[in-house]
């Protein structure tokens, strides 16, 4: 079972204080919008329609995250500085011509650097030399750069910081705790498709639980693992060195080397600085931030932020959708249209018709939640709500069970400038109004914890009930 405890170990780095959780209390004190009844617009009440960027606690939490990495010190900072004098455009045009221009394959060089760099270069290798350097730089913007030029950047400036990082106690110590809850999640899983009817009459609660044992793992940064990074990036300063290689020349290495960071090694530094998880194949991870929180001192407030994102990356890997080629489709319920109607209902009711949730593009993700929030709320009454002495909540006036409902929206708010907020028709993920609306609708224990009414906007927008594990999923479907 899960231990929960504060970590007293000081260690050189500040980095993963209890600062980050703080942030999500402050919240819930000072930002909730009274004005807005919890079971009339759950996500507004929590998420007011004006607040700023800036004082949410994504914004908040990543912007004191990063200043505190930046600050790291490392025995590569010399390298990286001189790295970074060169990373402008003026300066990357001009390395891009000195390569260009040198005999034999230079020009092949430089074009595939710059079709690397920019998926939609348009120039060829009959282009002059003139002409690719001058049109690479002309096009040069965040916006158009390639996800390999972007991740070879982090491993160059980032890499040496995050050695550091993840070698600190409070970072394994964190690690610790997640994979604990990972284990606990997994058992809870376990539990919840063994309880399921139709997995039962679809004979898919062996392989079920038997994919759940064999294919889903927590990804846990090891000694080893970061010996083999740090290899890497010395092969990579030894290059630069003894070939008197420029930036760009770096790059290309660097490139060409991705493949043996692994899918999962290339995630988590991709992650390295931002508030994410993600699901690879059945391999889950934690970004360092959000990982934090695990340090979180209330079991309510942890499970409502972390524990939510950690069970739907879990429940990728058993929410199947029709497109989906995986082994396990076979036996999948035929019934998880109900995540279809709900998070459309939800959207219309609470966006209008301007509605990018509920759709084939959306269905994964949140299924994911759907199913996540039950799985994750399971394991919560189990581990704390039983407990309400010894866990009580640290917020007058509010309960444990609204601390948890409180603590996932607050994580999760947006301004209402922002797309994700409402829905981003360009993105796979709904709305987080609609995700959260979505989910807490659903949830008898949302309407009890609030008392809302029968007649509450909140319950009414529940559509039939959806539960895709558990006792009450649906029998034969």
């Amino acid at each position: 079972m899960l231990t929960f405890f504060r970590i007293t170990l000081v260690s050189s780095l500040i980095l993963f204080s209890q600062q980050y959780e703080d942030l999500i209390k402050q919240h819930i004190i000072q930002r909730l919008n009274d004005s807005v009844d919890p079971c009339d617009n759950f996500y507004d009440h929590v998420c007011p329609t004006g607040i700023r960027a800036g004082d949410t606690f994504l914004a908040l939490s990543v912007n004191a995250y990063q200043k505190e990495f930046n600050q790291i010190v490392t025995e590569f900072d010399v390298f990286t500085r001189e790295l970074a004098s060169e990373n402008n455009v003026r300066t990357m045009v001009n390395q891009l011509l000195d390569i260009c221009y040198k005999p034999g394959v230079g020009k092949l060089l430089a074009i595939s650097f710059a079709m690397n760099a920019m998926p939609s270069f348009p120039l060829t290798v009959n282009s002059s030399c003139e002409s690719i350097a001058y049109l690479f730089g002309f096009q040069y913007r965040p916006e158009v750069l390639s996800k390999s030029f972007l991740m070879a950047s982090r491993i160059l400036f980032d890499l040496p910081k995050i050695f550091k990082a993840v070698r600190s106690n409070r970072f394994r110590e964190s690690q610790v705790i997640a994979l604990e809850l990972y284990e606990d999640l997994a058992e809870e899983l376990q539990q919840k498709i063994k309880e399921t009817p139709w997995a039962k009459f679809r004979n898919g609660t062996a392989p079920l639980t038997d994919y759940l044992a064999k294919n889903v793992t927590f990804f846990e940064i090891d000694e080893p693992l970061l010996i083999e990074w740090e290899r890497l990036y010395r092969e990579t300063i030894f290059s630069y060195k003894k070939e008197n290689c420029s930036l760009l020349c770096i790059y290309i290495e660097v490139i060409s080397k991705l493949n043996l960071f692994s899918q999962a090694g290339i995630g988590f530094i991709s992650v390295s600085r931002v508030i994410n998880a993600f699901n690879l194949g059945g391999l889950l991870s934690l970004s360092p931030l959000i990982q934090s929180l695990v340090f979180t001192p209330n079991k309510a407030r942890m499970l409502g932020s972390l524990g939510f994102t950690f069970a739907h990356e879990f429940m990728h890997s058993f929410y199947i959708t029709e497109e989906d080629p995986k082994y396990l489709a076979q036996f999948w319920t035929n019934s998880s249209d109900c995540v279809k109607e709900q998070y459309a209902a939800t959207c219309k009711e609470f966006v209008g018709d301007s509605c990018v949730s509920g759709t084939n593009s959306t269905n994964e993700e949140d299924g994911s939640d759907m199913a996540a929030i039950r799985l994750i709320y399971s394991y919560f009454e189990k581990h704390s709500l039983q407990k309400e002495i010894e866990n009580e909540s640290d917020i007058r006036g509010i309960t444990s069970a609204q601390m948890f409902f409180y603590s996932m929206a607050a994580t999760w708010c947006r301004p209402e400038n922002d797309l994700n907020r409402n829905g981003n028709p360009d993105d796979t993920h709904s709305g987080w109004k609609v995700r959260i609306n979505a989910v807490t609708a659903q949830m008898e224990q949302f309407k009890e914890a609030f008392q809302c009414a029968d007649t509450s906007r909140m319950v009414q927008s529940k559509t039939k009930h959806c539960a895709i594990y558990g006792c009450d999923a649906p029998e034969t479907h």
